[in-house]
């Protein structure tokens, strides 16, 4: 008898773990057709019943595992400021300036930009200046920002670093959330902003007019 209940207890476990192994895939499944979608057609006009559709579920079944489409967007940019964080923190050694921390942020940035399009990347950093989206985020869903504290505390003691990570972050979502430029023109203002966080964006000296 106590054989034929371990046996049931056995065959509960099995089945649970194949529903959560279920639950699960259909979880990522929705999350990588949303972030598709996301890529196809953008956040604004992203509609869960089609991304539903594509899955095979009802729309309910999105709602079973993620609160809307906000959500999703929140779980992925704090895997992209993870990323980012760290092949930043990696592209710059112990020792490295203030200048060469946040230039290795804007080169990985725009490194993603490429791997996700343009669209993801402008919804990403649009989404951070919503309220409503703001409110889903706590202190340790910004690896990014964390990860800078951290390291302009190190390298720049002069400075607050926290007032250095808010206006640098400020500045480089808001233009890559408005910004319609090139690439090399959007570097460009990137670039300066660094600048003038790093202490360096002093105009070039003009030449004499006149002068012996």
């Amino acid at each position: 008898m106590g054989a034929v209940v371990d046996v049931d207890r056995g065959a509960g476990r099995w089945g649970g773990d194949r529903r959560a192994a279920q639950r699960e895939a259909t979880r990522a499944r929705l999350f990588e057709e949303t972030v598709a979608e996301f890529r196809r057609r953008g956040f604004a006009d992203t509609e869960i019943a089609v991304v539903a559709e594509r899955v095979g579920v009802s729309r309910g079944a999105f709602y079973a595992h993620f609160s809307g489409k906000d959500a999703v967007l929140r779980e992925m940019l704090i895997a992209e400021e993870r990323l980012i964080a760290e092949t930043a923190r990696a592209a710059t050694g112990p020792g490295a300036s203030l200048g060469a921390l946040l230039t290795a942020v804007v080169d990985t940035v725009l490194t993603a930009e490429q791997r996700l399009g343009r669209r993801l990347v402008r919804d990403l950093c649009a989404a951070q200046f919503r309220p409503e989206f703001a409110q889903l985020l706590a202190v340790n869903d910004h690896p990014l920002g964390l990860m800078l504290v951290e390291q302009i505390a190190s390298c720049a003691p002069e400075v607050d670093p926290v007032d250095v990570t808010m206006v640098f972050l400020t500045g480089l979502f808001g233009l890559l959330a408005t910004d319609e430029g090139t690439m090399p023109d959007r570097r460009r203002r990137l670039d300066f902003l660094i600048r003038q966080l790093a202490g360096t964006a002093e105009l070039p000296v003009q030449p004499a007019q006149g002068g012996e």
